[in-house]
């Protein structure tokens, strides 16, 4: 699925006519969130028609005293669930919002559209990040509990773990709970892959695979035993261990161990770099 990664959306230009649109929306729910730094406050509240899919989105966001500003919603899709976050992702005391958006559907699929401040534009402009299946996202909108975002390091920066979505129904069954762990920074204003940073998460994450591949084979349900195989060889490649290849190959055939291997070429699985910061964050 194709997405533009970032949206342009104004912050003062809707004021009266979005205030007018709730307003005139009478049994509209809502979501809100606010966040205070040293350097200002910022307050959101998401409003829609509830269903069993919303309708009628708007987004207000209230900075630093400023009247409330209602920004259209930034994308034509079907939502399920959405959730609303206020949190400093970077810790430069500038509050990013984090809507939270998850498409109907059984296990496809969650987006995170992140708000920015631009000083210099006196507006919010979105990143938007595609999730695709909830078993790959960070934290689907609409599950129960707090948005799981964990610490960068020893710095005051956070940062979101899913998995590698393109697993999902190219090596791995649709839906299935499986797929290497990918970790995304925010950084100047967009989301940035840094999983080779965290080789305590990838060794994380391969052992889960391996003992998810004795389980299944175990209960001789093989298509899920190749496939948590196959996403532990990538975690494994991730860490630069070539060794598991021979078992690998012992339980996938020849032919499916090539194009595996072409496959994490393809998609730039590399060894994690000496020195990566994990302070065991894959627990």
């Amino acid at each position: 699925m194709a997405w533009s990664s970032l949206t342009w959306l104004g912050f003062y230009g809707l004021g009266l006519l979005g205030l007018a649109l709730v307003a005139a929306q009478g049994q509209a729910q809502r979501q809100q969130t606010q966040l205070s730094t040293p350097r200002t406050t910022v307050s959101a509240q998401v409003f829609y028609q509830p269903g069993p899919e919303l309708r009628d989105l708007r987004l207000q966001i209230q900075r630093a005293g400023r009247p409330a500003m209602i920004l259209p919603f930034p994308a034509a899709m079907r939502v399920r669930a959405v959730d609303i976050t206020a949190i400093d992702l970077d810790g430069d005391q500038e509050p990013e919002l984090l809507l939270d958006v998850a498409e109907p559907g059984a296990d496809c699929c969650s987006h995170t559209f992140i708000y920015y401040w631009m000083a210099e534009e006196e507006g919010y402009e979105a990143f938007h990040q595609f999730w695709g299946h909830h078993v790959s996202g960070y934290r689907p909108a609409g599950f129960a509990g707090p948005t799981q975002l964990r610490p960068w390091g020893a710095g005051p920066s956070l940062y979101f773990m899913g998995r590698d979505d393109r697993f999902q129904e190219t090596v791995i069954p649709r839906g299935a709970d499986l797929g290497p762990v990918q970790i995304w920074a925010w950084q100047s204003r967009t989301l940035a892959e840094v999983t080779p940073q965290f080789p305590g998460a990838t060794q994380a994450s391969a052992t889960r695979h391996w003992q998810a591949f004795q389980r299944y084979r175990r209960a001789g349900q093989r298509e899920l035993a190749q496939a948590a195989l196959a996403a532990y060889a990538a975690d494994r490649t991730r860490l630069g261990d070539d060794r598991i290849w021979p078992q690998v190959e012992a339980n996938l055939g020849r032919p499916a161990v090539e194009r595996l291997k072409a496959q994490l070429q393809a998609w730039g699985y590399r060894p994690t770099p000496p020195g990566g910061i994990s302070p065991n964050p894959g627990r």
